[in-house]
């Protein structure tokens, strides 16, 4: 019985590694859009990506202790970032008012923007599509 418990993941070893890179590029990535925001003095859209940001914190937590709605609201929680974005960049982007003395240029929001859509889009793709992912999900496993 501990035998069938210890080696009870060895057969996702590798989907199980594959997701655990996915998680922690959704955890940096997050934290540095949150940085960001806050750093380009821009407290709403801090406020809501923070809410985000949390969300999608216990999505992955879900789906990390095998829930597979987890998995399908992660994505889609992907999948709004990914808009959100393409709305900020195109929308409100253009109307900002620079602040007196800003911390970091308004010049790189559509570079850093432009970069966290694309990081989402890939990884809401991944999240609705791979399999590696679907089995690393039905298995369970820790960030570390």
């Amino acid at each position: 019985m501990l035998d069938v418990q210890r080696y009870r993941g060895e057969t996702f070893r590798m989907e199980v590694a594959y997701a655990r890179k996915v998680m922690w590029c959704h955890l940096l990535t997050g934290t540095a859009l949150i940085t960001l925001l806050l750093f380009h003095e821009q407290f709403w859209w801090f406020g809501g990506t923070l809410a985000w940001f949390a969300a999608t914190v216990m999505a992955m937590l879900g789906y990390m202790s095998q829930v597979n709605l987890c998995r399908w609201v992660l994505g889609g929680l992907f999948l709004i970032a990914c808009s959100t974005g393409v709305y900020f960049t195109t929308e409100v982007y253009p109307s900002l008012i620079s602040p007196k003395a800003p911390i970091l240029p308004q010049n790189f929001i559509p570079i850093w923007a432009g970069m966290a859509n694309l990081v989402y889009a890939c990884s809401a793709a991944l999240v609705f599509f791979s399999s590696k992912i679907r089995r690393a999900g039905s298995v369970g496993f820790t960030l570390w």
